[in-house]
């Protein structure tokens, strides 16, 4: 607790230290937040229409966005002259979302906010919208920023797992501005990954990780013609720590993503997320060399169970995203995405050879070759129904560890361990946990008056393997069980500036299995920027 008053006084010191300069609100688009200016599946939609358009350069695989990456490019000569002639729900997409930037870079002294909401029997699997973690929740937030410095500093409450207890600074940060690049503090949300109802590497589902971030503002490409064919590019990494709730208390957190589109037709993103150290394990350099160079397999044959006990990292998962947009090539109004996590190295008990001939060379090194995958694969479509923007999508979510996709060697609880992948109990990527199937069909429709609408429709087959623990439960945060989930989201602008009113309607039928009992949900928010 002293460390979060500490870094809380510091926010709102910057604040009262910024308050003489003049301000602007906001540099990038964040996910699954309550404020009015978040980023929606909605506005997801319309972000991905326009780069589909070609009048987004930058990869969008990697949320938050920064609003350099889409102010300027919507606002470039070659865009103004394309957009001209295109679709009028193209059309109305590029308004909503220039005014929405136009929003965030309003110069003013500072921006406040405030949210409300409250809810009964909330769906468990959270997409990239927001949605309350607790049933009531409200804050307020100011945010602003000048040249080199962007200051947010949010405080709300609900009662929910995390750091701060019930009174959370969710969706705050403090960065300095130097060039093309950022440094900072936040506890903002993220989305990494192309998916509508979940990502498989970094998702929302659990509360905001409090971290030191280092990440790049724009997404230009190299100037020189040896690197420029990989376009535009963008890169983030994080530091963080964990809970005490773990077999390793307070591990530390280091998130990596880069991404990148070397065609416009085609977006591709790396990411690795490593879990490490902890209170009864501390850092060294031996560690950090093996955390660098991705050894975490200790053999104790040839190292010792002494050193391999002290050296070695922790855990970690790799991820690979490939989204190709088929109007680019084809125009044919649809895109097609796979993303991919691997757990682990090439499993030595089918792949000996590879084991042993690559020890031949390297004798203390394990093969840098990732195997033991969990996967979401994804298509999108859309078009227009009488001028407002319709999206349609289908997405298989797999979470069964084998080798690759369905074969080889199979291992369980891809996200449990001694090192789980979770943060305050919460799992930090899929929402289904370890050995889990999800099929989902989903609609978004995006009105010409600016109200937005959703449907969800999801059959998930949780926790195939019937393991179950209700203190010891990382990898598996529910029972062996079929649900259905049924919802649908509705968000609309009040009249008279009284800010935006969102809400879900659900209904979770349970169809096999205990655990989640069948039961109608709601929630409802009430959001204003002053």
């Amino acid at each position: 607790m002293k460390n979060l008053k500490t870094v809380i006084c510091s926010v709102c010191a910057a604040c009262l230290f910024c308050h003489s300069f003049s301000l602007y609100a906001g540099p990038w688009f964040v996910p699954s937040e309550a404020w009015e200016s978040s980023a929606t599946l909605s506005s997801k939609s319309d972000v991905a229409l326009l780069a589909h358009y070609g009048l987004i350069k930058a990869p969008i695989l990697t949320w938050p966005l920064a609003w350099t990456d889409i102010g300027p490019s919507l606002l470039s000569s070659t865009a103004k002259k394309r957009i001209k002639k295109a679709p009028f729900a193209v059309q109305l997409a590029y308004g909503r979302i220039l005014s929405q930037y136009y929003t965030a870079i309003e110069q003013q002294k500072i921006k406040p906010s405030a949210y409300v909401s409250g809810g009964q029997h909330i769906n468990p699997f959270r997409t990239i919208d927001y949605q309350p973690r607790a049933n009531f929740q409200g804050g307020v937030a100011l945010e602003g920023q000048n040249k080199h410095l962007a200051i947010k500093a949010a405080v709300d409450y609900g009662e929910y797992d995390d750091a701060t207890l019930n009174a959370h600074v969710d969706d705050s940060y403090a960065y300095l501005l130097f060039g093309n690049w950022a440094l900072g503090f936040d506890k903002l949300n993220n989305w990494w990954g192309p998916g509508y109802s979940s990502s498989m590497i970094y998702s929302s589902n659990p509360p905001p990780l409090a971290k030191f971030t280092f990440r790049r503002n724009q997404s230009l490409p190299f100037e020189t013609k040896w690197l420029s064919w990989i376009g535009h590019w963008s890169i983030t990494t994080s530091l963080s720590r964990g809970g005490p709730n773990v077999p390793e208390p307070y591990p530390l957190i280091w998130m990596l993503n880069l991404a990148a589109r070397p065609l416009q037709s085609l977006q591709l993103s790396l990411s690795r997320n490593s879990l490490f150290a902890g209170e009864k394990r501390p850092v060294n350099w031996t560690m950090i060399g093996n955390l660098i160079t991705a050894d975490d397999n200790c053999d104790p044959s040839i190292y010792g169970q002494e050193y391999c006990a002290r050296n070695t990292p922790g855990n970690e998962i790799w991820e690979l995203t490939g989204d190709w947009d088929w109007y680019q090539t084809f125009k044919i109004p649809a895109n097609l995405y796979l993303q991919t996590t691997f757990n682990d190295r090439i499993p030595s008990n089918s792949y000996m050879w590879v084991y042993n001939a690559w020890h031949a060379i390297f004798p203390k090194l394990n093969p840098p070759i990732p195997a033991r995958t969990a996967f979401l694969a994804g298509a999108s479509t859309w078009g227009s129904m009488y001028d407002q923007l319709l999206r349609l999508y289908f997405e298989f979510e797999y979470t069964h560890q084998y080798a690759y996709y369905f074969w080889g060697e199979r291992e369980y609880d891809i996200y449990g361990g001694s090192y789980p992948y979770v943060y305050y109990g919460k799992l930090i990527g899929s929402t289904l946990g370890s050995d889990a199937t999800g099929y989902t069909v989903g609609a978004i429709l995006n009105e010409t008056n600016g109200n937005t609408d959703s449907i969800l429709i999801r059959y998930v087959k949780l926790n195939q393997v019937g393991t179950y623990n209700q203190i010891l439960n990382w990898g598996y945060p529910f029972h062996k069980q079929d649900l259905l989930w049924l919802s649908f989201n509705r968000s609309v602008d009040l009249t008279k500036n009284l800010g935006r009113l969102s809400g879900q309607l659900g209904y979770i039928q349970s169809l096999n299995g205990s655990g989640l009992k069948t039961s109608p949900s709601f929630y409802l928010v009430w959001t204003k920027g002053f």
